[in-house]
């Protein structure tokens, strides 16, 4: 087992492949769902542990360890926000939040609308962002003949 990891890193079952899991995520939930299942993810445990400046491994909540599973399971700062997660996945167990699609699914889409990983916020912005109607008209009629 890899240094660090917990054993869910290594708890999806073989018979399930990462397009199984991944299968309908967009490209920042997919990165934040890699992040996640392997720990290596810009949560202050994973910072400190590699040596990033200034960063101790404590949650602002005060424990300990600011990790995966305290975000998504324990941390108290953001205890409001789990229950619509919970009906989103169906669960509020760790492991199926991370080795099932419909868990996982939620878990990312809950990180990105939580703010959590300040490198998403571009990607969080534009997926709230309501969808603009693309035309030919708006670029200009060109005629073709």
């Amino acid at each position: 087992m890899g240094r660090g990891k917990t054993k869910l890193t290594w708890h999806t079952p073989w018979e399930t492949w990462g397009r199984q899991l991944y299968d309908g995520l967009t490209r920042p939930e997919s990165t934040i769902a890699t992040l996640l299942r392997t720990e290596v993810i810009g949560l202050n445990a994973f910072l400190a542990r590699v040596g990033a400046p200034n960063v101790r491994p404590a949650c602002p909540c005060g424990a300990a360890r600011q990790t995966p599973k305290h975000v998504m399971v324990l941390c108290p700062n953001f205890c409001p926000r789990r229950p619509e997660r919970q009906l989103e996945s169906g669960t509020a167990d760790y492991v199926e939040l991370l080795t099932t699609q419909q868990g996982l699914k939620a878990v990312t889409k809950w990180f990105l609308r939580r703010d959590i990983l300040p490198q998403f916020k571009w990607a969080r912005e534009t997926a709230l962002r309501p969808a603009r109607a693309h035309t030919w008209s708006v670029l200009g009629a060109v005629d073709v003949r």
